[in-house]
């Protein structure tokens, strides 16, 4: 599952695809990641292996996916600040 084999469009770049888990490995970061979107829902499941840190997002929300960066736009946001968080605790090991 955590295999790539394709790259994915999706929110960010550099997206790989495995069996049912985006794959991100950004500045030396491995995340894998999963989202859910149905009508009146919508999930997102972040996992940082180094790090031993899992995060789940559930909203009783959905924006139209037209626009998908406001539909993901709290998750992003969220995301970014593990991100630039774990980074900074990666650089000082």
């Amino acid at each position: 599952m955590t295999t790539a084999y394709i790259e994915l469009p999706f929110l960010w770049p550099n997206m790989r695809y495995g069996y049912g888990i985006r794959i991100n490995k950004d500045d030396g970061l491995v995340e894998y990641s999963h989202t859910g979107y149905v009508s009146g829902y919508m999930s997102m499941t972040l996992h940082y292996p180094e790090f031993n840190l899992d995060l789940v997002m559930l909203e009783n929300l959905s924006l139209n996916l037209n626009d998908r960066n406001r539909v993901f736009e709290l998750h992003n946001q969220i995301r970014q600040i593990i991100r630039s968080q774990l980074l900074a605790k990666a650089f000082k090991a």
